[in-house]
C-alpha cells in the first residue's frame, strides 16, 4: 500500500471479500451511515436511491480519466501521488463532472458529503464528494472531491465493499 496524506493506494483488495471501513463523515438527507446505490451512471444511481451515502457507478471511465486512474493506481512513491491525484481529478471532472448530472444538487444538498466509487475496468477509485459549489447546477468540481483510496488491479468495487 502506498500512502499520502490524503489517500491510500491499495493493492490486493478482493471485492466482495475485503471491506473498506470508511470512518469519515457522510451525510445525505437524514442518512449519516453507509447506504448504498449502484447503477451504470451517477444520475441513474441517484434515481435508485437519492438518499444514499455511497454511489457505485458501474460504467468504466474512459479516455484520460481512465489512463490517469491507472497511473495513480500504479504509483510507487508517495511523492508522486499529489501530481497524479491532481491529474486524475482534473480528468475525472472533464469526463464526468463538468456536464450536468441529473438530480445531483437535489439529492446531495449543499454541504452534504457522499462517497463515489468509479473504475476503469482495471483499477477502482473511491472519492468523497462534498457538494459545495452549486454555481453550475448539478456538476462536480475538483475542489469538491477528495480521493479516499485507489485500488490497484481491482476492476470494480461492488455494493457492500464499503462498510
Amino acid at each position: 500500500m502506498t500512502t499520502s496524506a490524503d489517500m491510500d493506494v491499495v493493492v490486493g483488495f478482493t471485492t466482495a471479500i475485503d471491506d473498506v471501513d470508511y470512518n469519515g463523515a457522510l451525510l445525505n438527507g437524514a442518512n449519516s451511515t453507509v447506504v448504498k446505490a449502484d447503477d451504470t451512471t451517477l444520475a441513474a444511481a441517484i434515481v435508485e436511491d437519492a438518499d444514499a451515502t455511497v454511489f457505485y457507478v458501474t460504467t468504466n471511465l474512459a479516455g484520460t480519466a481512465s489512463t490517469s486512474l491507472t497511473a495513480l493506481a500504479n504509483a510507487t512513491s508517495a511523492s508522486d501521488i499529489p501530481t497524479l491525484q491532481a491529474a486524475f481529478e482534473t480528468a475525472f471532472v472533464d469526463a464526468i463532472g463538468s456536464t450536468a448530472i441529473t438530480g445531483l444538487d437535489g439529492a446531495i444538498g449543499d454541504g452534504e458529503s457522499v462517497l463515489l466509487a468509479y473504475d476503469n475496468g482495471t483499477d477502482s477509485v473511491l472519492m468523497r464528494f462534498t457538494n459545495s459549489d452549486t454555481s453550475a447546477a448539478n456538476t462536480i468540481t475538483a475542489a469538491e472531491l477528495e480521493i479516499v483510496a485507489v485500488f490497484d488491479a481491482t476492476a470494480t468495487l461492488q455494493a457492500g465493499d464499503v462498510i
